[in-house]
């Protein structure tokens, strides 16, 4: 995820979603400088995995970039992943997403995450986890971009 935010400072900026949207396939990079919405200065990471320390950093300077095992999101459909440590390694990280919001239900904590597999996907293109345990590892690898 650093190399992203240096690319992204490297190259100018990013544009909006609806300027280049994803496609999700190889291809050339066909950044507009001038449609540039947002310039990255560096980054940061959380300053603990503490899923709490993680909420108010979320909230502070919004959408955080994580790490995670995602060996079981492939039979994701709906609701919230809730695994233990025997059935979901969290030291077996093997994929960026973004967590953008959290929230309870039935009394379970979670994260609301957004993933790169398109909206055909989990509950259009997001799924929700488990909060304040660390589940699949989220809570261990947490960077930020700094924005101009």
């Amino acid at each position: 995820m650093e190399n992203a935010f240096d690319y992204i400072k490297t190259a100018g900026g990013i544009e909006l979603s609806k300027d280049y949207p994803y496609k999700g396939s190889d291809g050339r990079c066909r950044f507009d400088q001038s449609k540039g919405a947002l310039k990255v200065k560096g980054f940061h990471f959380a300053p603990s995995e503490n899923e709490e320390d993680i909420k108010n950093m979320l909230f502070t300077t919004g959408p955080l970039s994580v790490a995670l095992n995602a060996d079981v999101l492939q039979y994701y459909s709906n609701g919230i992943l809730d695994f233990d440590e025997n059935d979901c390694d969290p030291q077996g990280l093997n994929h960026g997403v973004a967590i953008v919001g959290y929230g309870s239900e039935n009394g379970q904590d979670f994260w609301i995450v957004k993933n790169s597999w398109g909206p055909s996907w989990g509950e259009k293109g997001y799924f929700r986890i488990a909060r304040g345990k660390g589940t699949c590892g989220i809570n261990t690898y947490v960077v930020s971009a700094d924005l101009e």
